[in-house]
């Protein structure tokens, strides 16, 4: 999504910005008056748990941009976040969301959406599926076809008192992804 807003943009990026501070500075949401006259409100959601995981894997077995959620992880469990298992992460850190400020990547999809009724609501895992209905097919196979950013596959074990805590923190989310389908 960010490549299409970034590239279908009337404004320009500064050489020295990041595509997010671009986003944010150009494109970020500042008034709710505009997110409701918007021609269409896309909302684009995750199967929790997969998404978690992903997490886990980006920040602590890639270590990829984690030096804001290894510092949470570090000022709210006292533990360091490189030693931290899969299940660690959920039982110290990801269940103590609503009690503590957590880091906004573990936070509930659900918390970030705006109080409106979205037109299309698309699963990451049929996001060129449901953009193509959206904006054309040719374009979303510009922008769709290919996954951006996606986890390399893990053997990351969920067991089974794990996934329940994640499925018991992320109930909303997951009652979201019911409603669409």
């Amino acid at each position: 999504m960010q490549r299409l807003i970034i590239q279908s943009s009337p404004h320009k990026q500064e050489a020295s910005e990041s595509e997010y501070g671009f986003l944010q500075r150009r494109h970020g949401i500042r008034r709710m008056k505009v997110v409701r006259l918007a021609d269409r409100r896309i909302l684009i959601v995750r199967d929790p748990i997969e998404r978690i995981r992903s997490l886990y894997t980006n920040k602590f077995v890639q270590r990829i941009g984690n030096s804001d959620i290894f510092r949470n992880y570090f000022s709210v469990t006292g533990e360091d976040p490189r030693n931290s298992t899969f299940r660690d992460f959920v039982r110290n850190y990801v269940s103590q969301l609503g009690d503590v400020r957590l880091d906004p990547h573990v936070w509930p999809q659900s918390w970030h959406l705006c109080p409106v009724l979205y037109d299309h609501v698309i699963e990451l895992s049929e996001l060129f599926e449901g953009m193509s209905q959206v904006i054309g097919t040719d374009l979303a196979r510009e922008f769709f076809c290919e996954k951006v950013n996606s986890s390399p596959e893990t053997d990351l074990v969920t067991d089974d008192e794990t996934y329940a805590r994640l499925a018991s923190i992320y109930a909303e989310d997951m009652r979201l992804i019911e409603r669409t389908k």
